[in-house]
């Protein structure tokens, strides 16, 4: 029994602290369980090498536990197909030797231990079941353990996955990854906001800096009268910048915290809109959309186009993601032709949804990305006869969310749902934006927009003293008061301070901000000796 003990032991003392032990503690119990059965059977049998099996079972039952203990979850399939890259990694594998030989020594013990001969009815009921529970149990996704998990059915799962249904091998070391996982999303939360319960609507304004908006320090006074009007209805985040672009790299970097190596398009055409297979996560994420699920909210995104990007999103565990075809059949009679619907129509359309699945009683976090301010488009309104196509399409935007905000107000989502509007993405840079603004930086980093809006939300500033969008996931969990989340976010809430907040990534270029503004990083690898996280980063949200 001294197996049994100390392996039940083990697993009590890696678990302990995590929320859900005791669901996760059962998986243990019923996996030692059917190791004592095996033992008793095979202890009993005159080939003495079948003793083997429950010893190969109990070290992958410890290697599992220590999997979690280091990473945070059970071996992944990539996990194991990548084993042999283990040794590269900089974590201790002292702890690891030492149980495993205690655990060595221990069965060596009840081996040679006399046992009384029992008939083996109630192995050859429970173990068939149990290989039988097998396929439906939860794969592992290598960062957090799922309720219904066990070590070794799990382990089963993933080696199944990894060699006769394998992905691409990833060139990343999923040992490493530890250094990243978090138990909570922050530590104390912020004093400023509280919205717990309340729905969510976040705008992502295509490529809109927030110099456009004159509060924020814009030089056109009345350009954007709606958005000034927000501004001072709002809670404001300042001094916030752009933590990487475009808009594949500044939609998926902000939702799930993180940088990502591959955007839209390059010159390789390995771009993601560039591609024709299927757009696939290399690595399974804890989604941060999820900690919102785990609240009872359901997830929605709309966006005026049906492209890879929709594709993309719908990696991010949305329950559901609006393109332009589904929106037009429900709430504009079909009848759109264009490739894309105008910002007017998708605003329209998304209003509509959200009022039904208010009335319906649903929380929800939405989002919303608009086409029509992307960067070389022009609208048919003339801001001050000046001739630029940038003041012109956002002249044309703020008149359209301008609207939709009226219709806002008057509906009951004013009650109950706080407004967001923030930027994919800073504008490009081109030689428009340029020349309304001859302040604009000559490289793809600006400021852009944060601005809280809700009822029993007071007008308020907040410098984030160069805080970029890898904190925007952190910081509205910090809002909903969602602590107890296990994540893989690189950054935090912006009312606390990492280094991960400070970094900007794009392509092959490197910024670092500060209180006083960003600089361009000219030694690249001795940025990246520095912030070792941008690697891990990146490869994680790499795709196949």
């Amino acid at each position: 029994m001294l197996i049994f003990i100390y392996l039940l032991l083990l697993a009590g003392v890696f678990f302990t602290l995590n929320q859900n032990f005791f669901l996760i503690y059962i998986g243990c119990i019923v996996d030692v369980y059917v190791i004592y059965l095996i033992f008793k059977v095979t202890k009993n049998w005159s080939n003495k090498l079948l003793a083997v099996v429950p010893l190969v079972l109990g070290i992958i039952y410890i290697v599992q536990l220590y999997s979690v203990y280091a990473v945070g979850g059970y071996l992944s399939p990539l996990a194991i197909q990548n084993a042999q890259t283990a040794y590269t990694t900089d974590i201790k594998y002292t702890l690891l030797i030492w149980v495993l030989l205690i655990f060595a020594l221990v069965y060596l013990v009840e081996m040679v231990r006399p046992q009384k001969q029992n008939k083996n009815t109630t192995a050859a009921i429970i173990v068939p079941l149990y290989l039988l529970s097998i396929p439906i149990a939860p794969l592992a996704n290598n960062f957090s353990v799922n309720v219904l998990e066990s070590p070794i059915r799990s382990f089963a799962l993933s080696a199944y996955a990894a060699y006769f249904n394998p992905n691409k091998k990833s060139d990343i070391n999923f040992l490493q990854i530890g250094s990243l996982r978090k138990r909570q999303v922050y530590e104390y939360r912020n004093k400023y906001i509280n919205v717990s319960d309340k729905n969510i609507v976040v705008i992502f304004s295509e490529g809109i800096s927030s110099r456009w908006i004159a509060p924020y320090g814009g030089i056109y006074s009345d350009l954007t009268p709606n958005l000034n009007k927000l501004y001072g209805e709002s809670f404001v985040i300042d001094n916030y910048y752009n933590h990487t672009a475009a808009t594949f790299r500044g939609l998926r970097g902000q939702l799930l915290s993180s940088f990502q190596r591959i955007g839209g398009s390059n010159v390789e055409k390995t771009g993601l809109m560039q591609r024709q297979d299927s757009i696939k996560s290399k690595f399974n994420w804890t989604y941060p959309v999820e900690a919102l699920k785990d609240e009872g909210y359901k997830s929605y995104f709309y966006l005026s186009q049906e492209n890879v990007l929709n594709k993309m999103l719908e990696t991010l565990k949305f329950d559901e993601v609006y393109g332009r075809t589904k929106l037009s059949e429900l709430y504009l009679d079909g009848k759109i032709d264009s490739k894309v619907l105008t910002d007017k129509q998708l605003f329209e359309s998304m209003l509509k949804s959200l009022i039904e699945k208010n009335e319906k009683g649903e929380k929800f976090f939405a989002a919303l990305y608009n086409f029509d301010t992307h960067n070389n488009l022009n609208a048919e309104i003339s801001y001050r006869g000046l001739n630029n196509e940038v003041l012109n399409r956002l002249k044309k935007f703020d008149s359209i969310f301008g609207d939709f905000l009226q219709e806002f107000k008057k509906s009951r989502l004013s009650e109950n749902t706080v407004l967001i509007f923030t930027s994919d993405h800073s504008t490009f840079p081109d030689r428009h934006a340029r020349s309304a603004d001859p302040r604009m930086p000559h490289f793809f980093v600006d400021k852009i927009p944060f601005l809280i809006y809700g009822n029993g939300i007071k007008h308020n500033i907040f410098d984030a003293e160069g805080a970029t969008s890898i904190a925007f996931m952190p910081t509205l969990l910090d809002f909903l008061g969602i602590k107890n989340f296990s994540n893989m976010m690189i950054g935090c809430s912006m009312f606390e301070k990492c280094s991960a907040n400070r970094l900007i990534v794009i392509g092959d270029e490197r910024f670092q901000t500060s209180r006083e503004g960003f600089v361009p990083i000219k030694n690249n690898n001795e940025f990246h000796k520095q912030h070792q996280i941008v690697d891990l980063s990146l490869n994680l949200s790499d795709f196949n």
